[in-house]
């Protein structure tokens, strides 16, 4: 079944013939673009919703030509970035390609704090939003499984005065300015949300779903890696979260993520992250979502939040390389046929 378009967006301008196609523009009210290629319909195996590798299609790949160039039903709706800010680029130009690697395409993204022009971006931002994809029922009760899959590279800086190290923060404590230097602040690089506009009686923009990179004295200069998941906006403690050490730079990092949503008090649900092949997060009876949470969006890219709303210009310059982006949706035979059928092949 295809997932629902998104409910502003006119479903009589998506797609409808598999054949490729040119991308159109599509405003929204917000002014924001969207970029929708037919190449969305491209048949994909068992339940996979979205493939983006961004190769030639005759190297096997999903398309070489724009940023929203994949297979599969869920489109991408919404492109959040100032332009240039999002690109393909030739892979091994910037990110090394690896051994055995066909020549083709990575999708880059770079975000600037003086990006931050919040009715255009929605923040400091550089990602891109793929449709809703439905849940098991309106409540979020029932669990529905949803497997991600990425490859991910962030460079180490070769200029150490423009070095990240976290310590810019949108919400300062007393005594702590809320631009503290030129090296950046907190960095989500993968989210997924509820749907806009939904009444959770609180803040509902909070992901129930999110990879994040954030200060940490262990780790100088480079910061740790945390994955949250949160199932009541009201409630701060009604959250839990996974530290996965220091960030990776410098180098390839393939992550699989097996979720089952559902937001019952009897913890139905579950989290599960494999990272170059390794399980590092293994989360059982979980509840994971909120409630009334009938659909979800995923985005993948940069987002600088502790930068919004703070135009000061850092050296720092926030930038990652993604390959391979897949979704799907539905449980496979075994455990070991979903990894297969998700684990990235960056070296």
């Amino acid at each position: 079944m295809t997932p629902p378009i998104a409910h502003y967006l006119n479903e009589a301008t998506a797609p409808r013939s598999p054949r490729l196609a040119r991308l159109r523009p599509i405003v929204n009210r917000f002014g924001l673009i969207f970029l929708l290629s037919a190449t969305a319909l491209r048949a994909l195996p068992g339940g996979a919703v979205f493939h983006a590798d961004y190769d030639n299609l005759a190297l096997g790949g999903t398309g070489d030509t724009d940023v929203s160039d994949h297979a599969g039903p869920l489109v991408v709706l919404q492109q959040h970035f100032h332009p240039g800010r999002a690109r393909l680029v030739g892979d091994g130009t910037e990110a090394p390609r690896g051994p055995g690697r066909t020549a083709g395409h990575v999708l880059r993204f770079e975000t600037l704090q003086d990006d931050g022009d919040f009715g255009r971006t929605r923040g400091n931002r550089s990602e891109l939003r793929l449709a809703s994809q439905p849940l098991a029922d309106p409540q979020n009760v029932a669990p529905r499984e949803v497997w991600y899959a990425w490859s991910l590279f962030v460079p180490a800086p070769a200029d150490s005065a423009a070095a990240w190290d976290g310590g810019d923060n949108a919400y300062p404590k007393r005594g702590h300015p809320k631009d503290d230097g030129d090296g950046g602040g907190r960095e989500v690089y993968f989210q997924v949300h509820a749907p806009d506009g939904i009444d959770l009686q609180g803040n509902a923009e909070n992901p129930p779903l999110a990879l994040y990179r954030l200060p940490d004295a262990r780790f100088p200069g480079t910061g740790r890696l945390d994955l949250v998941w949160r199932w009541d906006v009201n409630d701060p403690p009604q959250r839990a979260k996974a530290d996965l050490g220091a960030f990776p730079l410098g180098r390839w990092t393939n992550f699989v993520l097996r979720v089952q949503w559902s937001n019952d008090p009897t913890a139905q649900g579950s989290v599960e992250l494999w990272q170059d092949g390794r399980k590092v997060v293994d989360e059982p009876r979980q509840r994971v979502g909120y409630r009334n949470m009938h659909e979800m969006y995923v985005k993948f890219g940069i987002y600088a939040f502790d930068w919004n709303n703070n135009p000061a210009p850092d050296r720092y310059r926030a930038i990652a390389y993604y390959d391979e982006i897949r979704v799907s949706q539905g449980a496979f035979p075994t455990l070991a046929a979903g990894l297969r059928a998700l684990q990235p092949q960056r070296p």
